[in-house]
């Protein structure tokens, strides 16, 4: 930006060294030239949002002085306190993972450090043998950091094509929300609270350092009051009714906070098993090991917006309780248009459990 700094007194700015520098019509650019050797500090204090203030032309023309010396590691501290310190401020996901991030707030939560990551959370076997008389294993644990790229070609490839609003609507061959599917999912495994299950393998192939197959997940974060959703402005239409039925409609229609009397409870953003592996008892297993990392994590709560049949009758059967039923076929976009029709499954239930 070129556009003079118009202040009155005129801006003023600190060097590092103490020199005053002040011009009446000082830019941002020649008042930045004279900080070059500040670069890198500046940017870790935009990294932690400190820049919002100095990157605001009109909160810098504001002000009567601006002051920016070498104790930037000391402010970013400060700074940092404040924010914990400040409960009003929102969550907000961007779901673009290549060029943003979540902002740095106060609710922002972190996996303590007693819980260590990746860990096993269960061991179970298949229900039914293979055609070769085999019982198939499974593990279920924290997704590792190197599976995060698989696991997030798993979500969009088997469950965006399943998931039965996402289904109905096609939109696993829209392009801009599975990118913006995509971000959020990276963004949601930074939490590290994401579940896989993986195909354990004879010793045989275990000893021949074999990536074990992934054969279910379940994506799950830390859901907060006054949440919210920055969406990319490039979406189709289609998909825009989508967003709005999933984060602005399903929302409304209970308060999870309220019933369950937090401000934070374990959410989940999809629950996928492999379609050769269904009826082994996979899914349920990985319910059940969600109760398990949230009462480790300390999350009291588990709510959640189960979309498709077979997973709100697996939720029934692990303990979670029915809250609020959206019928599919009752509910109308903004322009009076049913959105879902002739669905397999009737109903969206949003269902919850307190595990601790």
């Amino acid at each position: 930006m070129d556009r003079p700094i118009v202040s009155d007194p005129p801006c003023t700015i600190t060097n590092g060294g103490g020199r005053l520098l002040q011009h009446k019509d000082m830019t941002v650019d020649r008042a930045v030239s004279h900080l070059t050797g500040l670069k890198d500090s500046l940017q870790d204090i935009r990294d932690t949002g400190i820049d919002v203030m100095l990157g605001e032309a009109s909160n810098i023309c504001a002000a009567t002085s601006l002051e920016i010396d070498c104790f930037f590691e000391e402010k970013r501290a400060n700074k940092r306190k404040r924010l914990t310190l400040d409960e009003s401020e929102d969550t907000v996901w961007t779901g673009i993972q290549s060029s943003t991030k979540m902002e740095e707030s106060p609710k922002y939560w972190k996996r303590p450090a007693s819980a260590r990551v990746p860990t096993m959370w269960r061991h179970c076997e298949g229900r039914r043998q293979t055609p070769e008389g085999n019982t198939l294993r499974f593990r279920i644990q924290d997704v590792p950091e190197d599976r995060h790229e698989d696991l997030l070609d798993f979500m969009i490839k088997y469950f965006t094509p399943d998931e039965p609003t996402m289904k109905k609507l096609k939109l696993y061959e829209d392009a801009e929300i599975l990118e913006f599917l995509r971000g959020l999912y990276g963004e949601l495994l930074t939490q590290n609270l994401s579940l896989v299950a993986f195909l354990e393998e004879n010793e045989g192939e275990l000893n021949k350092n074999v990536r074990p197959r992934i054969v279910g997940a379940n994506l799950l974060a830390v859901a907060y009051k006054n949440e919210k959703f920055e969406l990319p402005e490039n979406m189709s239409e289609t998909a825009k009714k989508a967003t709005r039925f999933w984060l602005d409609y399903i929302p409304k229609k209970f308060d999870s906070f309220e019933h369950y009397g937090v401000d934070r409870y374990l959410s989940a953003y999809g629950l996928c098993v492999l379609r050769e592996f269904r009826g082994q008892g996979l899914g349920l297993e990985i319910l059940k090991a969600r109760f398990d990392l949230a009462k480790a994590v300390g999350l009291e709560v588990t709510v959640t917006s189960f979309t498709n049949i077979s997973s709100q009758i697996l939720a029934a059967r692990v303990g979670f309780e029915e809250h609020a039923e959206i019928v599919y076929e009752e509910y109308e976009d903004e322009d009076g248009v049913v959105l879902f029709t002739d669905m397999e499954t009737r109903s969206l239930k949003i269902m919850g459990k307190r595990v601790v």
